[in-house]
Formats: structure tokens, C-alpha cells, sequence
């Protein structure tokens, strides 16, 4: 950006601590002087810092007592989203990563109930599959590939989707699989 001493690289690296308010004083004025100048980096400030002030919210705790692993995640989900925000205004074209959606079919038998996950393009190794009694959960991360993207119309990035069991189910004798995209869940009825 002209007249800024920052480029949208710099900002990136700068802006974990701007919004957490460790950055110095005169390094804040240069992340507030590209923000006024720029407007895709200003968007994603203004949406990061809502999530970041709403989770404070919630929790009630400063920056200093988040916990280590929760802030390091935290700051790999701001990296990886600004790269596919980086990606898409470097086309010309702007907007932030949806979460993936995950297209569920739940069907109930006798004895069991199979559940249908869609996650294509997802490897098995990067899918996290919790059981209980009364709900399944599928978590993961579709992950976000080096190189320069011309268009990008797929989501990546983490998701998570909680299913509500309309019974208990036995979590010893869970079956899952993974076949072309789609994830198979067979569980029995308590």
C-alpha cells in the first residue's frame, strides 16, 4: 500500500499482537495506517478481533491465561485462513473461508443406526471421530495446499459437526470406515 510502511505479508506476521495489544506503540501506528488504507486487510482485522473479543467474552480470561495449546491453534487457524484470504485477493477476488459443511445422513434400524458423513477430498488420518452415548462428533481439517491459486472454490480448514443420537448406543462396538469421500459410522443400539 502507498504511504504505508507495511505490506499485507508484514501486517500478517504483526497482527496476532496488534489484536492482543502487545504490539509497541509505534508498530500499532503502522498496522492502524495500513488498516485505513487497506480494505480486504481491515475486513479480516475487524473479523478476527470480533471472534477473538467474543471468546474473551465467554471466558472472561485476559490473553496471558489462554492456554498455550488453545492459543497456538488459535494462531494456526489465523495463518491458514490469511493465506487463503492472501490467495483470493491476490486474484481479485475477496472472502473468507466457510467452514467446511458436512452433509450428514442419519438412518435408524432395529438394533443400529448408520450414519453417512461426506468429506471428500479429506484423508483418513486427518479426521478425529468421537463417540458417546448420546451423540456422535466428527472433527478434522481439510487442508489448505501451497502454491498460487488462479480459483478456489473449496472449502479448507477445520470443521467439526456434533450429531444428537435419538437413543444411547454402545461406544464399545463402534464400526467406521472411510470409503470414496464418505464416512460410514455403524452403531448399536443399548
Amino acid at each position: 500500500m502507498r504511504g504505508s510502511t507495511l505490506n499485507c505479508d508484514k501486517f500478517l506476521s504483526l497482527v496476532s499482537d496488534y489484536i492482543d495489544g502487545s504490539l509497541s506503540p509505534i508498530k500499532s501506528k503502522e498496522m492502524e495506517a495500513h488498516l485505513r488504507k487497506c480494505k480486504k486487510c481491515r475486513i479480516f482485522a475487524n473479523t478476527l478481533r470480533t471472534t477473538v473479543e467474543l471468546y474473551r467474552s465467554l471466558e472472561k480470561v485476559q490473553p496471558q491465561d489462554i492456554p498455550v495449546p488453545i492459543h497456538d491453534t488459535l494462531h494456526l487457524m489465523i495463518r491458514e485462513e490469511w493465506q487463503v484470504h492472501r490467495v483470493l485477493v491476490n486474484v481479485g477476488r475477496h472472502r473468507f473461508p466457510l467452514r467446511l459443511n458436512l452433509f450428514v445422513e442419519v438412518v435408524e434400524f432395529a438394533d443400529k443406526i448408520n450414519i453417512s458423513i461426506e468429506v471428500p477430498g479429506i484423508k483418513k488420518e486427518d479426521i478425529i471421530l468421537m463417540v458417546a452415548r448420546d451423540y456422535v462428533e466428527v472433527s478434522g481439517v481439510r487442508k489448505i495446499i501451497d502454491g498460487f491459486y488462479y480459483l478456489t472454490e473449496m472449502n479448507a480448514g477445520p470443521f467439526t459437526r456434533k450429531i444428537k443420537l435419538p437413543f444411547p448406543v454402545d461406544t464399545s462396538k463402534v464400526q467406521a470406515y472411510l470409503e470414496n469421500g464418505i464416512l460410514k459410522i455403524t452403531l448399536l443400539k443399548v
